[in-house]
């Protein structure tokens, strides 16, 4: 398998670590639906495990800590911001500034686009690290954990949104409902 950045493939951070980012960031501008905090929250705790280098794995604990995501309503605005703060804290970020994250991400706001392109880097992801023996490099089960909060995520961010009370939105589903 083509390591693309480094002589490591995907056991080096070059490698990885901008396809993550690329993720994390992507998910961030789709971000709208009420209520995603805590499956962003899950998502950030899986992405702490998945990193096979423990200096990224204490940077990112430490940056995604940061984040203060509510749990009923938006959360774009600060997954955005605090990704971004913590992408540049690291060193990394490619140089954007916090306003050309949409431009870079967000897929001129096709959301099945961006929604799309997360569940293939994904897969580039989860494809690379089993064929390169990145596994043993962090937690096992961290891989399977990190692949189904992202698609949790996913499938949250993918749902139609809902109207609720105060003009916020939600993310809608079908089945029953809880009394």
């Amino acid at each position: 398998m083509e390591g693309g950045d480094g002589d490591g493939g995907a056991a080096d951070k070059r490698w990885w670590g901008p396809r993550i980012w690329r993720v994390l960031h992507s998910l961030a501008e789709v971000s709208d639906r009420a209520g995603c905090g805590p499956a962003w929250r899950g998502v950030l705790r899986a992405t702490v495990e998945l990193l096979p280098c423990e200096l990224c794995r204490r940077h990112f604990a430490t940056a995604a800590a940061a984040i203060a995501l509510p749990v009923l309503g938006e959360c774009r605005a600060r997954i955005r911001h605090g990704l971004w703060a913590a992408h540049a804290a690291v060193g990394g970020g490619g140089g954007f500034t916090e306003e050309q994250l949409a431009a870079e991400y967000g897929c001129d706001g096709n959301r099945d686009a961006v929604l799309d392109r997360v569940m293939g880097l994904m897969g580039e992801v989860g494809t690379a690290f089993r064929a390169e023996a990145v596994l043993g490099r962090f937690r096992a089960g961290a891989l399977p954990d990190w692949e189904r909060a992202v698609r949790g995520l996913v499938v949250l961010l993918r749902a139609p949104p809902v109207v609720v009370g105060g003009g916020g939105t939600r993310a809608g589903g079908g089945g029953r409902r809880r009394r």
